[in-house]
Formats: C-alpha cells, structure tokens, sequence
C-alpha cells in the first residue's frame, strides 16, 4: 500500500534510528561494564566503537544499494576543506614533528578517523519521518538506561569520595552530564512541540506499550535534572538552558497550550527535587558552586584557570602562525584548548577557523530551523546542546557526539531548504512530507 514502509525498509529505519540513538548515548552505556567487570575499559570500548564503525558503514552500503537519498549542499564543500586542513596538520604533527604530544598518534587517528569522522557518512543519509519519531524515544530509552546503570555502578564511590562531582573510571562528569541534557532536551520537545502526533501514536499503540512509553517520556526530563545535578557540570546546564529557551520559544509558536507548558514544567520541577534530595545530601551542591564561579569570575577555581590558560595559549599560538597555525595542541598544557573555535584557528590557521566557523554557524541555523520540522527537532537540539560543549570544553577531533548530529541536521537542512525554496509559500509541516515515509530518490 502507498504509504507504508516495506519490511526492508522498517528494518533499515530501524537501523537508522539504533545509530542516532548509539551515536548520542551508546558509549555511555557501554563504559558500565569495565567498571562492573573490573578490567581494563578498552577491552570493552574498542570493540563497541568497531562495531559502530561497521555498522554504520554497513549501513552506508545498504542505502547506496537501495538508493536512498543522501544529503548534498554547499555545506559538504565546507566541511571537505575544513577537515582537508585538520587531518594535514594531524599527518605533520603525529608523522614529521619530533615535539612531543599529549596524546599518541594512536589515539589522535583512531578517534579521529574511526570515531568522529567516519561514522559521519552513515548521518548524511537523510532520515524519513518514522526514522526520527523512533530514534527520539530510542535515544531516550538508551540515555535513561545509560544514566541509571552509571548511577548504579559508580553511586558508592560518589558518596565516599564526596568530591560533589559524579564519573566512574570510564565516564567523565561532562559527558555523564550530557546525558540529562539530552534526556530533558528530548523529552520537553516531545511533550511541548510534539504532543498532538506523539499522541496519536500513543492511541495507535497498545495499553500496555503507550504506558511505558509516555512513562518514559515523563521520568525522562526527572532523571535528567537529577543527572546534571550529580555531574556538577557547567557545560550541560548551559546547553541544557539553551535547549530549553528554543523549546519554549517553538512551544509558543506552535500555539502548545499554556495550561499544558505549565503542567509539565511544574511536573518536571517537582519530580527533579524528590530525585536530587540524595544527591544534594550526599554531593554537596558543587554545581551551584561551579556555576557560581562564573558569575563572580572566582580565580581560585582550578578548572577555570587550567580552561583560560588553555584559551590564552591557544590564541596566543594563532596569533604567532595566523596562516597555516601551529599544532594541535596547546603547547604549555599539551592539551587541546577545550574551544573548538579556538582549536581550528590554533591548528589550521585563518582558513581553516573560517571554514570551521561557517560549519558552526551553518549548524546553528539549520538546527533552530528544524524545530519547525515535524519530528527533527530533538535533532537539532542535541546540536544546540552540543554547541555549548564545543565552545566550552570540545575537541575537534573528539566530539563526536556533535560532528554526527551536526551533520545529521545540515543534511535534512539540504532537503527541506530545497522544498521551500521550490515553494516559499508552503507550511514547513508539508514540506517535510519529503522526508516520509521512504526518502529515496525517484
């Protein structure tokens, strides 16, 4: 029937959906078995990050076989150029130079190649409605899993190191963070942006099925609080704060009820402060602390002081080697800079800061744009979000998490940018008729 997906392609946007949601989440539920298991975490990890890597070109394979479309755009040249200059100044610096680098060349071309970059040409391929519906509460359901086995495993070393600051010896407070930004990120879009489809779907579910999934959905944003509370970090609650002005923004636009908005935020507000009550006992408020730093711009805090000598050194390497930079690391602390901007200008110089500059802001655009678009905008505020991680403690080479989002959302920009332009009159809702239920090419 005219409409409906054939097994085949129920079972590739099934697999499309796995990838959005491993690539946001997945390492994070993986990294609980060294710790459970007490062995070393690249027993387990190398082998997951290989098998995303097959998987996701596997996945490539299948979808130039069966023609499905593929994102194109201005947007592709940028990235070429850009990434042209990085893996140069990666082959001088890891094969030519004798200085000495924090990392091993082991480490800087098997993250950058076999866990940033490759996998990106999986997320070019432009995902069909059912794909992003299924792979928003796939994500959620990893990211809770993945939140509550890390919990799980690291919660008594939290409570007896009381360093108010929540990692286990594989998961870092920062990227343990971002778990709750994406989980109330994802979640309040669904609830306020989505609800009319999303409850549709319910009622076209089982009892059974749409109770858990709506439960889901509801403790989502909960165990998201709670998480970037325990992680005491300042860049998911920045990006957290970011998402969640886009999502009341859209909300309004969207004509969402005002009775609705408030019953979930209240919900979320209330649930948040039964889950951190332990946190707050046991932690010590060490978010509040951290954010307070910024306000007050505490030079006593360590972390900041590392991150600005990080920033200064690294512009300061810039500015001596404008055109072609000066390596890939900061050279005081021998450490990336934890500013992708600053990055791309410290190891490519003026070219590749500007190239990566209009990828950046290019990504920005598409994903507050796809807020518009039945059922991507979870997408583009996973870049939101991930934004702030590039600004505020990213590597180029090593965030990977923003590098397939951003160009997941830049490759559905090309195919809704085209749809509009060929009729600038038409509802952003119908144009993205293009991307369901196939998305081949014809």
């Amino acid at each position: 029937m005219e409409g409906e997906l054939t097994s085949l392609e129920q079972r590739s946007s099934t697999w499309h959906a796995l990838l959005l949601a491993l690539s946001a989440s997945g390492y994070a539920l993986i990294s609980v078995l060294p710790v459970l298991f007490q062995v070393d975490s690249r027993v387990v990890t190398v082998p997951y990050r290989s098998a995303f890597l097959i998987a996701s070109w596997i996945f490539v394979w299948f979808s130039l076989v069966h023609r499905r479309r593929f994102g194109t755009g201005r947007y592709l040249y940028l990235l070429a150029a850009f990434w042209a200059l990085f893996l140069t100044r990666m082959v001088v610096d890891t094969v030519f130079l004798d200085e000495a680098i924090g990392f091993t060349p082991y480490d800087y071309w098997t993250f950058t190649l076999g866990i940033t970059l490759l996998p990106c040409i999986a997320f070019l391929v432009i995902p069909n409605w059912a794909t992003m519906v299924l792979a928003a509460e796939m994500t959620i359901f990893v990211t809770v899993v993945s939140a509550a086995a890390n919990l799980w495993v690291g919660w008594d070393e939290f409570v007896v190191s009381r360093i108010g600051r929540f990692q286990t010896e594989t998961l870092n407070p920062i990227a343990f963070g971002y778990l709750g930004t994406t989980l109330i990120s994802t979640s309040l879009y669904i609830l306020m942006c989505e609800w009319p489809g999303y409850r549709e779907r319910l009622r076209a579910r089982p009892s059974l099925v749409a109770l858990l999934s709506l439960g889901q959905m509801l403790v989502a944003p909960i165990v998201g609080v709670a998480v970037l509370y325990a992680a005491g970090s300042r860049g998911p609650v920045i990006g957290t704060m970011l998402c969640i002005l886009v999502i009341a923004y859209f909300a309004q636009v969207k004509r969402v009820g005002k009775f609705a908005r408030m019953f979930v935020l209240a919900a979320c507000a209330a649930g948040a402060l039964i889950m951190i009550e332990p946190v707050l006992d046991e932690g010590g408020g060490i978010l509040l602390d951290r954010l307070e730093s910024i306000a007050i711009a505490d030079s006593t805090n360590l972390s900041d002081t590392e991150r600005l000598g990080l920033w200064a050194g690294a512009w300061e390497q810039f500015i001596e080697h404008p055109f072609v930079g000066s390596g890939l690391e900061e050279k005081t602390f021998r450490f990336y800079p934890h500013n992708m901007v600053l990055e791309s200008l410290m190891a490519t110089g003026v070219l590749g800061g500007a190239l990566f500059l209009g990828i950046f802001v290019a990504g920005m655009i598409a994903a507050i744009r796809s807020l518009r678009w039945h059922g991507a905008g979870w997408i583009g505020l996973i870049v939101v979000a991930q934004t702030a991680n590039a600004i505020y403690t990213g590597s180029v080479w090593g965030s990977q998490v923003y590098w397939h989002y951003l160009i997941a959302i830049l490759a559905l920009n090309s195919v809704m940018s085209r749809a509009r332009t060929s009729n600038p009159t038409q509802p952003a809702y119908q144009a993205a008729a293009l991307l369901g239920p196939h998305s081949r090419l014809q």
